[in-house]
């Protein structure tokens, strides 16, 4: 893969659109700033109808709205979207308003009172504004708090699209290139979520660029992922992709490889629902199965939970689920091909795409019906449904699953069929404290086994065999011939 060159100087670096200017930043308010507010009124604060541009009010707003228009230009967003100019009117009303009634201007306040506007999600926003704002108005003001307020408030933000906040304000060409480039590397790596459908890395890799203010791949420095990691600074979610997404970076030549990490559980959360991450953590905290039984089990838990996110999103929580979605979940995997809802998939090889095995579609099922269970014994989950017979294994499945013997030729048959019958003390295994079974009981059981084991036909039952002295070839003899004779 072709490495990314290194930008040459600072003229092509990004950098924000207000760095540069120099605007009154007086901790203040003006009387007549305050006064020309509360003289505008809504209708022109949000440029309803009868807006009046020409009012001598906004002459006097001018040192708090010059700064806002200057970010507000370099918005990567269609200015003719309805909609969407709004939602930015209302974020400059919003700011103006509060400045009104604290008494300072924006760029005077502390991350609390920026975190205070902003809420922790879109209906902690909701109790803190005037009912009157855009649903959009919310992502407007944290793009404006990223240029004007402290260096943390994204981070801090909550509930928050990342990336649609990055390409508005780095712009999406830019965002889509960085993201590209990390996706090249882990899809050369086999990884699944270096698809372009997979949200997951656009969202960690805008995350960092946001963190690091710089919408290019190679700015991302050893030190910042250390600073992500120690600081806690990821949504909870992807936490686990600072692992690939720092790999790749290495790999690019930008970085440091990423720590190791000596845990089972790296990356398996990729796209899993949190509530339904919450649960499985939960189920495998407190069950009584084997370290690795339990690790294989929550993996397979979370390919449900990936399954969950697909067609039935309304069920990522398990409380919500019904026979209904027990029996689709039984379906899909009737269905299911190999790689389907796994995260990495460069060690499947050639069986990528193909059906999965009979063995392996029970346990998934079993898995699933296994979690229920447990969860219902425990009085964590309402008993909406029977785990025995909501996630039963389909009889179609049960029945191809089965012994299925080798075919071994008669040549090999009747030299494993002569060993049985001349077994000797010497051709046992001893340990210290001698046979673990008596030499009567192995020979006793050894002959009957390979007479019921053997391939059954009608015209021939190996039941003995001779060795011949002369050619040293073992000879099947039919029922009722000699006895087999020593070599």
């Amino acid at each position: 893969m072709t490495m990314l060159p290194r930008s040459g100087g600072e003229a092509d670096r990004w950098g924000s659109p207000i760095r540069d200017q120099c605007y009154d930043r007086l901790p203040l308010m003006f009387a007549s700033e305050s006064r020309a507010i509360s003289e505008l009124g809504l209708s022109n604060l949000r440029r309803l109808g009868g807006f009046d541009a020409m009012s001598p009010s906004w002459e006097a707003l001018s040192r708090l709205l010059e700064p806002l228009e200057t970010i507000d230009a370099s918005f990567d967003v269609p200015s003719s979207t309805e909609p969407m100019a709004r939602s930015r009117a209302d974020a400059i009303a919003v700011l103006l308003l509060r400045c009104r009634d604290t008494g300072r201007p924006y760029w005077n306040w502390s991350s609390d009172e920026w975190g205070l506007l902003v809420g922790q999600s879109e209906t902690d926003f909701r109790r803190r504004v005037p009912g009157w704002a855009e649903r959009s108005t919310r992502s407007f003001l944290i793009a404006y708090a990223y240029h004007l307020g402290p260096v943390g408030i994204v981070s801090s933000a909550g509930r928050l699209n990342r990336a649609m906040l990055a390409a508005r304000v780095f712009g999406h060409d830019l965002v889509d290139q960085g993201v590209g480039h990390i996706r090249a590397v882990l899809s050369q790596w086999g990884y699944q979520y270096g698809r372009d459908d997979s949200k997951g890395i656009t969202s960690v890799v805008c995350q960092l660029f946001l963190i690091n203010r710089s919408p290019h791949v190679e700015d991302f420095t050893t030190a910042l992922f250390e600073r992500v990691r120690s600081e806690d600074l990821l949504t909870p979610g992807i936490r686990a992709l600072v692992y690939p997404v720092q790999r790749a970076v290495a790999f690019l030549g930008f970085c440091d490889g990423p720590p190791r990490v000596v845990t089972s559980s790296v990356m398996k959360t990729t796209d899993v629902p949190p509530v339904w991450g919450e649960w499985v953590e939960r189920w495998y905290n407190t069950s009584t199965l084997t370290p690795k039984v339990r690790r294989t089990y929550r993996a397979q838990l979370f390919m449900a939970g990936r399954w969950l996110v697909e067609r039935h999103p309304e069920a990522a929580d398990p409380r919500e689920w019904t026979r209904q979605v027990c029996a689709d979940w039984v379906a899909a995997v009737d269905r299911m091909q190999v790689g389907e809802y796994a995260v990495r998939t460069a060690s499947l090889g050639d069986r990528i795409g193909q059906p999965l095995g009979a063995s392996t579609k029970d346990g998934y099922i079993a898995t699933v019906r296994t979690f229920f269970r447990d969860c219902q014994e425990r009085e964590w989950l309402p008993l909406r449904f029977d785990p025995q017979r909501a996630l039963g294994t389909p009889r179609s499945i049960r029945d191809v699953i089965g012994p299925d013997p080798r075919v071994i030729s008669d040549d090999i048959w009747a030299k494993l069929l002569w060993a049985g019958l001349n077994l000797e003390s010497a051709d046992l295994f001893v340990s210290g404290s001698g046979h673990y079974y008596p030499m009567e009981l192995v020979r006793a059981s050894t002959a009957p086994s390979f007479r019921c084991c053997g391939r059954r036909r009608a015209s021939r039952r190996l039941t003995s065999v001779e060795l011949s002295p002369a050619t040293g070839h073992v000879r099947p003899l039919r029922a009722g011939s000699t006895t087999p004779r020593s070599p």
